[in-house]
């Protein structure tokens, strides 16, 4: 079975992910905060003990981890492949989480609710991924009674999670609009429609958001997103088209030089590789690199791969920053698609 970021999508070209998460407490226990240890490690052992054979859509392997059981820098890498929470690996109390052998589920346990329930599907597919998700809840729910309320609906440990419980994200690749400052424009306006944009530009990969879940039903959160989210696909591919008719010596010379670095470098850090690494997409994407026949075009699973724990773990053994800038450039020549000059 693939990966979610091994298989295509719509609008691939600038979404990398769908994201569809959705947060539940269980009517018989405290909320988190509230928790005795006792009681934490009770509710764990009820989840363990009822989905067992959890199976979901399309028959998926789940395995349990719990978090006193794994190493810190496994849990690092399972953050940076947005399987697992930060909040969740910072508990003290027991906690554990549920993940498919695919990475499209995870489930996590005693993070900020009882259960959250997160399904991934790459490029634009976020009913692909709310079909997942909304069939593992039910089958939870079918062994455990939720916190619910008549007319607030799911009661959640946050208020803006309250009602639906449920948040709906995109991944989206947006060099072009990164690139002629006009995020702060963006976010501005889909603020006003209750979406949220973040990122810290390495890379210019940014996870839009809504930010309301009370009020509005599943499928109304879901199309809002998709709406502005069409927008801005939209937006950065006239930027793109602008940009490569305008400079096309230009723009072809500068992505050719990133591939150059990357191939043929002995040491690379984090912030630089994932630009480079940005350029590489932008170029595949928009047909300005070409590659050989029915080759892959996206390479956010190799930027997944150059983040510190990954290489900690590809090494064997502990790195300070020297030891993993060399690593890291390492994998990324053995990694790099073959461009076609």
């Amino acid at each position: 079975m693939l990966k979610w970021y091994e298989e295509t999508g719509e609008n691939e070209d600038v979404v990398i992910s769908s994201r569809v998460r959705l947060a539940r407490n269980l009517s018989k226990y405290p909320f988190p905060i509230r928790l005795s240890k006792e009681q934490a490690k009770n509710l764990l052992d009820e989840f363990k003990a009822k989905l067992a054979t959890l199976a979901g859509e399309g028959d998926r392997n789940y395995k349990y981890l719990s978090m006193d059981a794994i190493s810190d820098t496994d849990k690092v890498a399972l953050v940076e492949r947005h399987l697992l929470s930060e909040a969740l690996v910072m508990k003290t109390e027991p906690a554990g989480a549920m993940l498919s052998e695919d990475e499209v589920v995870s489930i996590l346990f005693n993070e900020e609710d009882h259960v959250r329930i997160q399904a991934l599907a790459g490029g634009m597919n976020l009913e692909k991924a709310w079909q997942v998700a909304d069939q593992l809840d039910n089958e939870i729910n079918q062994s455990f009674s939720y916190a619910y309320h008549e007319k607030l609906g799911y009661l959640t440990s946050f208020p803006t999670n309250v009602g639906t419980g449920l948040r709906v994200s995109y991944m989206l690749h947006l060099p072009a609009i990164a690139g002629t400052k006009r995020l702060a424009g963006i976010a501005a306006d889909i603020g006003r429609f209750g979406v949220t944009i973040r990122g810290n530009g390495i890379g210019n990969l940014y996870q839009i958001y809504n930010q309301k879940t009370l009020g509005q039903t599943e499928e109304e959160i879901m199309q809002n997103l998709t709406t502005i989210a069409s927008q801005i696909i939209k937006q950065e591919r006239r930027i793109r088209k602008k940009l490569t008719q305008e400079n096309p010596i230009s723009i072809e010379d500068t992505l050719l030089r990133s591939y150059g670095v990357l191939k043929y470098c002995k040491t690379l850090e984090i912030e630089e590789g994932m630009n480079l690494l940005s350029d590489i997409q932008f170029g595949l994407t928009s047909g300005i690199l070409k590659q050989k026949e029915g080759a892959k075009k996206s390479i956010y699973p190799l930027m997944m791969g150059i983040q510190p724990a990954h290489l900690q773990q590809l090494a064997g053994k502990p790195l300070d920053d020297k030891g993993r800038n060399i690593i890291r450039a390492e994998y990324v020549k053995g990694h790099l698609p073959e461009i076609l000059v």
